[in-house]
């Protein structure tokens, strides 16, 4: 069987005897997603979700906004500026890795938003936790805050949180169903 790839493109090549099929992987497979597919899957991301891209942008804005404005107005050295200037950094790193995720959706990857997006469900479980068990600021700033205890609390703010949380680590944090086949990205044609 001769390569699909001409020579100066080929790495490696095998073939499956059993199958009769060729499989040639070329020497340029990283530059091809990052430099070839992703752009133009960002691309038609964009065009087919402006809108909602454009919605999302004004809730993240306002959302931040509204935020800095409680932390400014309480007085220094106050423990509710201490309690909501960590629920704003927490909810900034958040919305950070938020962006990430859309980022890696615009480029065609699916299996590695639904990780980051588990991540900004913990870190609001956290602030939710927080806030209704202020004692427990210090447990999280030492680091001793059980992730757990913060997603029961989310839950009693907002029950089907658990749900969401289950669905994202079962399916994309853990290895489980998605993970059997490979996702090498798409391409929208």
């Amino acid at each position: 069987m001769p390569s699909a790839l001409p020579p100066d493109r080929l790495y490696a090549q095998f073939v499956d005897l059993e199958d009769r099929l060729l499989i040639a992987i070329s020497n340029d497979v990283l530059f091809n997603q990052i430099r070839r597919d992703c752009p133009r899957i960002a691309e038609a991301f964009d065009s087919m979700c402006a809108q909602d891209l454009e919605a999302l942008n004004q809730e993240v804005c306002r959302f931040m906004a509204t935020l800095a404005a409680v932390v400014t107005r309480l007085p220094q050295g106050s423990f509710k500026r201490e309690l909501c200037a960590t629920c704003l950094g927490l909810l900034t790193n958040a919305t950070q890795t938020l962006i990430a995720a859309i980022e890696l959706t615009r480029r065609g990857f699916r299996l590695q938003p639904g990780i980051l997006l588990r991540n900004v469900l913990e870190s609001v479980s956290t602030v939710c936790h927080i806030v209704m068990n202020e004692e427990d600021l210090k447990k999280l700033k030492k680091g001793k805050l059980s992730s757990t205890r913060t997603i029961a609390s989310a839950k009693k703010i907002f029950p089907p949180f658990g749900h969401f949380y289950g669905l994202l680590s079962d399916s994309f944090t853990h290895i489980g169903h998605l993970h059997f086949s490979v996702d090498s990205g798409n391409t929208i044609t």
